[in-house]
């Protein structure tokens, strides 16, 4: 049953003439009468008297009275459901990092806080941007928020386009197998990286990279990543060569992959100043009414 044969027949029993309700709904009077015919053959019975008086049977009468309160209803419903669909439902695109830190995990629970205080609909969007870094991705538009990692102490600067506030700050940690000789030494300094190979992705841009690499250079050298194409991001902790190390911040002992490698080490250097600031950066773009909230509910710092 067609929704505008009731609405003409509604249109048609309200109206004095068949001419009327013609015009009203622009169509012809044979159109019309057409429909009427059709859809008492779909109900199965007589809406029309066409001989006593009265333009409607009992049955017809009966049938007016529900159809136009379903009908009101009906209307109602699509009205409320397109207006709901013209809303913007925002989005937000964070830069999923594939290793975890004490950063990205305070970045989850203001995430989570603002998600109750945003007044506009929206939605976070987690992505990894192969082959670029979360500046490079900022930068280029492809991400709204990312964690920046700056050299200790380190003002840094925030990717082109963006705001960056301040987070925290976290030690750098070494992990390695049981074996290397780094994993058996008594005092583990930065200087001890020089010629060892640090894992670092292609595919999976590694986020401390940057600023691993300006602390070795605060320290008289330049370090040495090992770059290699991973399967998937889970095999980024279990295809290390034995004389590559991986360089993270702490909150990696978190991860199960991490806890379960009896056969790799975990160890803290001793200069406390080998460590990173930790920054959320977020585009400065105002048509995102809901990055623009956002931005302004990192601004306070009692959020962060």
């Amino acid at each position: 049953m067609r929704t505008d044969m009731l609405q003409e027949f509604i249109v048609w029993a309200e109206s004095k003439t068949i001419e009327a309700a013609a015009k009203e709904m622009h169509i012809s009077q044979s159109t019309l009468s057409k429909h009427l015919i059709a859809l008492e053959a779909d109900l199965g019975i007589s809406l029309i008297n066409r001989h006593g008086k009265g333009r409607l049977t009992p049955a017809g009468v009966r049938f007016y009275n529900g159809i136009v309160d379903v009908m009101e209803r009906l209307n109602k419903t699509v009205e409320e459901s397109r207006q709901i669909a013209e809303k913007t439902d925002y989005e937000i695109i964070v830069w999923d990092p594939f290793i975890f830190s004490g950063a990205m995990r305070k970045l989850e629970r203001i995430m989570h806080a603002f998600s109750k205080e945003c007044s506009v609909p929206f939605h976070f969007t987690l992505r990894n941007e192969a082959y670029k870094t979360p500046s490079e991705s900022l930068a280029e538009g492809l991400v709204d928020v990312a964690i920046g990692y700056h050299p200790f102490g380190a003002e840094g600067e925030a990717p082109q386009g963006s705001i960056e506030f301040d987070l925290m700050e976290e030690p750098l940690v070494l992990w390695c197998k049981k074996e290397h000789p780094l994993a058996r030494k008594e005092q583990l300094l930065p200087e001890d990286l020089k010629g060892v190979p640090i894992m670092c992705s292609m595919e999976l841009a590694h986020p401390l990279a940057p600023a691993i690499t300006k602390m070795c250079a605060q320290r008289g050298f330049k370090p040495r990543f090992y770059r290699f194409n991973p399967t998937s991001q889970a095999s980024f902790f279990f295809d290390a060569p034995a004389e590559c190390v991986y360089v993270f911040t702490p909150e990696l002992r978190n991860d199960e992959r991490i806890r379960l490698r009896d056969d790799m080490v975990l160890r803290h250097f001793d200069d406390k100043t080998f460590a990173v600031r930790c920054c959320v950066a977020v585009r400065n773009v105002e048509t995102n009414e809901a990055l623009s909230q956002f931005r302004a509910f990192l601004a306070d710092d009692e959020n962060r």
